[in-house]
Protein backbone atom coordinates (compact mmCIF):
# COMPACT_ATOMS: atom_id res chain seq x y z
CA UNK A 1 0.00 0.00 0.00
CA UNK A 2 1.65 3.41 -0.97
CA UNK A 3 1.77 6.17 0.96
CA UNK A 4 0.95 9.94 -0.65
CA UNK A 5 3.67 12.66 0.34
CA UNK A 6 1.38 13.88 3.27
CA UNK A 7 1.08 10.30 4.68
CA UNK A 8 5.21 10.51 4.23
CA UNK A 9 5.39 13.81 6.43
CA UNK A 10 3.10 12.43 8.98
CA UNK A 11 5.45 9.95 9.49
CA UNK A 12 8.33 12.42 9.46
CA UNK A 13 6.90 14.70 11.54
CA UNK A 14 4.97 12.02 14.50
CA UNK A 15 8.08 9.85 15.21
CA UNK A 16 9.65 12.27 16.56
CA UNK A 17 7.06 13.52 18.95
CA UNK A 18 6.65 9.63 20.12
CA UNK A 19 10.12 9.78 20.59
CA UNK A 20 10.30 12.90 22.95
CA UNK A 21 7.34 11.14 24.80
CA UNK A 22 8.69 8.19 25.21
CA UNK A 23 6.07 5.89 23.79
CA UNK A 24 8.13 4.67 20.84
CA UNK A 25 8.09 0.89 21.61
CA UNK A 26 11.45 -1.08 21.31
CA UNK A 27 13.50 -4.10 21.86
CA UNK A 28 16.20 -3.93 23.80
CA UNK A 29 19.45 -7.12 22.57
CA UNK A 30 22.17 -7.86 25.25
CA UNK A 31 25.83 -8.10 24.00
CA UNK A 32 27.04 -11.41 22.88
CA UNK A 33 23.71 -12.23 21.78
CA UNK A 34 24.05 -14.71 18.45
CA UNK A 35 22.11 -13.75 15.34
CA UNK A 36 22.05 -15.59 11.86
CA UNK A 37 22.34 -14.72 8.57
CA UNK A 38 22.26 -15.95 5.23
CA UNK A 39 24.40 -14.89 2.90
CA UNK A 40 26.25 -15.59 -0.43
CA UNK A 41 29.15 -17.91 0.48
CA UNK A 42 31.95 -15.49 -1.88
CA UNK A 43 31.59 -13.11 1.44
CA UNK A 44 34.69 -13.73 3.83
CA UNK A 45 32.39 -11.98 6.86
CA UNK A 46 29.31 -11.46 7.94
CA UNK A 47 29.64 -7.68 8.86
CA UNK A 48 28.97 -5.96 6.00
CA UNK A 49 26.15 -2.90 5.91
CA UNK A 50 24.91 -2.42 2.41
CA UNK A 51 24.33 0.91 1.49
CA UNK A 52 22.43 0.60 -2.15
CA UNK A 53 21.92 3.78 -4.29
CA UNK A 54 19.41 2.15 -6.56
CA UNK A 55 15.74 2.07 -5.68
CA UNK A 56 15.35 -1.40 -7.02
CA UNK A 57 18.03 -2.67 -5.24
CA UNK A 58 17.34 -1.42 -2.10
CA UNK A 59 15.65 -4.08 0.44
CA UNK A 60 12.42 -3.03 3.53
CA UNK A 61 13.93 -1.40 5.73
CA UNK A 62 17.03 0.46 3.31
CA UNK A 63 18.07 4.11 3.77
CA UNK A 64 15.96 5.63 0.90
CA UNK A 65 19.05 8.48 0.58
CA UNK A 66 21.18 5.07 -0.24
CA UNK A 67 23.93 6.71 2.62
CA UNK A 68 23.71 4.95 5.95
CA UNK A 69 24.67 1.29 5.27
CA UNK A 70 22.16 -1.52 6.69
CA UNK A 71 22.88 -4.72 7.84
CA UNK A 72 20.24 -7.88 7.91
CA UNK A 73 19.64 -10.66 10.23
CA UNK A 74 17.37 -12.91 12.27
CA UNK A 75 17.27 -14.12 16.32
CA UNK A 76 16.78 -17.85 14.15
CA UNK A 77 18.25 -19.69 11.57
CA UNK A 78 15.05 -20.43 10.06
CA UNK A 79 13.68 -16.52 9.93
CA UNK A 80 17.25 -16.24 8.34
CA UNK A 81 16.86 -18.68 5.52
CA UNK A 82 13.11 -17.60 5.10
CA UNK A 83 14.78 -14.39 4.46
CA UNK A 84 16.60 -15.35 1.72
CA UNK A 85 14.23 -17.73 -0.01
CA UNK A 86 10.71 -17.32 0.73
CA UNK A 87 11.73 -13.73 -0.68
CA UNK A 88 13.45 -14.40 -4.52
CA UNK A 89 9.90 -16.91 -4.96
CA UNK A 90 7.38 -15.16 -3.92
CA UNK A 91 6.62 -13.08 -7.14
CA UNK A 92 3.69 -13.98 -9.33
CA UNK A 93 0.27 -16.64 -9.23
CA UNK A 94 0.66 -19.00 -6.37
CA UNK A 95 0.44 -22.22 -8.66
CA UNK A 96 3.36 -20.59 -10.73
CA UNK A 97 6.08 -19.86 -8.01
CA UNK A 98 8.97 -21.95 -7.55
CA UNK A 99 8.55 -24.24 -4.53
CA UNK A 100 11.69 -26.36 -4.86
CA UNK A 101 15.04 -25.59 -4.43
CA UNK A 102 18.14 -27.24 -5.95
CA UNK A 103 20.65 -28.30 -3.65
CA UNK A 104 23.52 -27.15 -5.38
CA UNK A 105 22.30 -23.99 -3.98
CA UNK A 106 23.06 -25.36 -0.20
CA UNK A 107 26.93 -25.55 -1.14
CA UNK A 108 26.64 -21.49 -2.57
CA UNK A 109 25.14 -19.88 0.73
CA UNK A 110 26.40 -19.54 3.37
CA UNK A 111 24.65 -19.50 7.57
CA UNK A 112 26.75 -17.22 9.09
CA UNK A 113 26.69 -16.76 12.78
CA UNK A 114 27.15 -13.17 14.49
CA UNK A 115 27.18 -12.33 18.02
CA UNK A 116 26.54 -8.79 18.78
CA UNK A 117 29.48 -6.74 20.11
CA UNK A 118 27.12 -3.78 22.38
CA UNK A 119 23.39 -3.20 23.77
CA UNK A 120 21.62 -2.42 21.34
CA UNK A 121 18.17 -0.95 21.12
CA UNK A 122 15.78 -1.43 17.77
CA UNK A 123 12.29 0.07 17.50
CA UNK A 124 9.73 -2.81 17.38
CA UNK A 125 7.85 -1.28 13.81
CA UNK A 126 4.77 -4.06 14.47
CA UNK A 127 4.35 -2.44 18.18
CA UNK A 128 4.47 0.96 17.04
CA UNK A 129 1.76 0.64 14.22
CA UNK A 130 -0.91 2.04 16.01
CA UNK A 131 1.21 4.77 17.57
CA UNK A 132 1.61 5.75 14.24
CA UNK A 133 -1.82 5.30 12.60
CA UNK A 134 -0.58 2.46 10.51
CA UNK A 135 -1.75 -0.90 9.61
CA UNK A 136 0.49 -4.03 8.97
CA UNK A 137 -0.41 -4.03 5.39
CA UNK A 138 1.68 -1.17 5.21
CA UNK A 139 4.71 -2.64 6.81
CA UNK A 140 4.69 -5.77 4.62
CA UNK A 141 3.41 -5.53 0.72
CA UNK A 142 5.62 -4.67 -2.25
CA UNK A 143 5.45 -0.80 -1.63
CA UNK A 144 9.24 -0.48 0.54
CA UNK A 145 8.48 3.36 0.74
CA UNK A 146 6.56 3.77 4.30
CA UNK A 147 9.19 1.57 5.35
CA UNK A 148 12.31 3.27 4.36
CA UNK A 149 10.61 6.77 4.93
CA UNK A 150 10.59 5.10 8.94
CA UNK A 151 14.30 4.67 8.65
CA UNK A 152 14.92 7.46 6.94
CA UNK A 153 13.15 9.79 10.03
CA UNK A 154 14.86 7.37 12.85
CA UNK A 155 18.14 8.25 11.25
CA UNK A 156 17.51 11.82 11.93
CA UNK A 157 16.28 11.37 15.47
CA UNK A 158 18.89 13.13 18.29
CA UNK A 159 21.03 11.80 20.04
CA UNK A 160 20.97 8.21 17.54
CA UNK A 161 18.14 6.70 20.54
CA UNK A 162 18.31 3.35 17.93
CA UNK A 163 20.59 0.74 16.21
CA UNK A 164 17.77 -0.08 14.05
CA UNK A 165 14.33 -1.88 13.68
CA UNK A 166 13.09 -4.90 14.58
CA UNK A 167 10.58 -6.90 12.79
CA UNK A 168 8.73 -10.40 12.14
CA UNK A 169 9.40 -12.42 8.49
CA UNK A 170 6.81 -11.63 6.06
CA UNK A 171 7.34 -14.97 4.74
CA UNK A 172 8.18 -17.00 8.37
CA UNK A 173 6.45 -14.93 10.86
CA UNK A 174 7.07 -17.47 13.79
CA UNK A 175 7.37 -14.92 16.26
CA UNK A 176 11.52 -14.49 16.52
CA UNK A 177 12.86 -11.38 15.44
CA UNK A 178 14.53 -10.12 12.59
CA UNK A 179 16.66 -7.26 12.63
CA UNK A 180 17.38 -4.00 10.05
CA UNK A 181 21.05 -2.68 11.53
CA UNK A 182 22.89 0.41 11.24
CA UNK A 183 25.97 1.62 12.54
CA UNK A 184 26.38 4.51 15.41
CA UNK A 185 28.35 7.34 14.14
CA UNK A 186 31.83 7.41 15.92
CA UNK A 187 31.16 3.25 17.20
CA UNK A 188 32.48 0.23 16.56
CA UNK A 189 30.54 -2.53 14.55
CA UNK A 190 27.53 -3.80 16.18
CA UNK A 191 28.32 -7.42 15.35
CA UNK A 192 31.43 -9.48 14.56
CA UNK A 193 31.32 -12.77 12.52
CA UNK A 194 31.36 -15.81 14.89
CA UNK A 195 31.35 -18.85 11.90
CA UNK A 196 30.26 -18.95 8.39
CA UNK A 197 29.40 -22.96 7.57
CA UNK A 198 27.62 -23.81 3.89
CA UNK A 199 24.14 -24.85 4.26
CA UNK A 200 25.06 -28.81 2.99
CA UNK A 201 27.05 -28.57 6.09
CA UNK A 202 24.89 -26.51 8.70
CA UNK A 203 23.29 -28.23 11.95
CA UNK A 204 21.09 -26.27 14.20
CA UNK A 205 20.09 -27.35 18.30
CA UNK A 206 16.21 -25.93 18.89
CA UNK A 207 13.73 -27.03 21.33
CA UNK A 208 10.06 -28.47 19.40
CA UNK A 209 6.96 -27.80 19.93
CA UNK A 210 7.01 -30.70 22.89
CA UNK A 211 10.01 -28.98 24.36
CA UNK A 212 12.28 -31.55 23.54
CA UNK A 213 15.30 -30.72 22.11
CA UNK A 214 16.03 -31.29 18.43
CA UNK A 215 19.10 -31.03 15.96
CA UNK A 216 17.96 -29.89 12.44
CA UNK A 217 19.90 -28.97 8.72
CA UNK A 218 19.39 -26.73 6.56
CA UNK A 219 17.43 -28.87 4.20
CA UNK A 220 14.79 -30.14 7.51
CA UNK A 221 14.62 -26.63 7.51
CA UNK A 222 13.91 -25.98 4.07
CA UNK A 223 11.14 -28.49 3.43
CA UNK A 224 9.85 -28.87 6.78
CA UNK A 225 9.31 -25.60 8.26
CA UNK A 226 9.54 -23.35 5.01
CA UNK A 227 7.93 -26.22 2.75
CA UNK A 228 10.20 -26.43 -0.09
CA UNK A 229 11.48 -29.34 -1.81
CA UNK A 230 15.31 -30.22 -2.09
CA UNK A 231 15.65 -31.79 -5.55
Amino acid sequence: MGLDADDLSYINDEIPVLQAAGSLPSVNVPTGETLFRGQDAKYPLAENFGAPTLKDEMGRYNDPDGKKGIWYGAQGPESALAEVFCRTRSEGPLRKRKGYIDRSELSKINMAKVETTQPLTFLDIAKALPKLKMSHDMITGRDYEVTQQVVKTLLKLPDQPFDGIAYHSTHYPNGDYCFAMWEREGSDKPVKTVSLELLSDFNHRRMNASGVIEEVDAEEILTEDLGFRVV
